[in-house]
């Protein structure tokens, strides 16, 4: 249901997603965006934004350094080492080698702007105007990989 709002209006779930991720509340999303709380609701809970938000919070290298320590743990183990659970392992750290998904780059988009606003009170060279044209280039770029993952 909220994926076919979704495909409707793209742009107000992208919005909403962003502020959320940002660490908004979902009534802050809601009013921002103009859309229902019941709403919002809806669109963390089916797009899994909560699990993805808290992702956020351990890095994929740290992560990875984890199951290499648990592979490393296995292997160290001797004679109760386990051959299914290594390999289950070792596919799981593949899996991280991977493209950046649309998640990955509104997060480093996100963090960017964070970053381009907090240089901009000391680089005069980084103004709002170039601060407007990187956003809509950075949303124009999320628009064309959601149109080619689609396809």
């Amino acid at each position: 249901m909220a994926r076919n709002f979704k495909t409707r209006n793209p742009e107000k779930y992208d919005y909403a997603q962003l502020l959320y991720m940002d660490g908004a509340t979902q009534k802050e999303v809601a009013r921002k965006v103009g859309i229902t709380e019941s709403t919002i609701s809806n669109w963390v809970q089916s797009g899994g934004w909560e699990a993805k938000r808290a992702a956020r919070n351990i890095s994929p290298e740290q992560i990875a350094n984890k199951l290499l320590a648990k592979l490393n743990d296995m292997l160290e183990a001797g004679e109760d080492f386990n051959p299914a659970a290594f390999a289950k392992i070792t596919r799981q750290l593949k899996s991280f080698k991977r493209e950046a998904g649309i998640d990955d780059l509104i997060y480093a988009f996100i963090a960017f702007g964070s970053w381009l606003e907090k240089e901009s009170l000391t680089d005069d060279r980084i103004t709002p105007e170039l601060i407007e044209l990187i956003t809509g280039l950075q949303d124009k770029f999320i628009l064309y990989r959601r149109n080619a993952e689609n396809q």
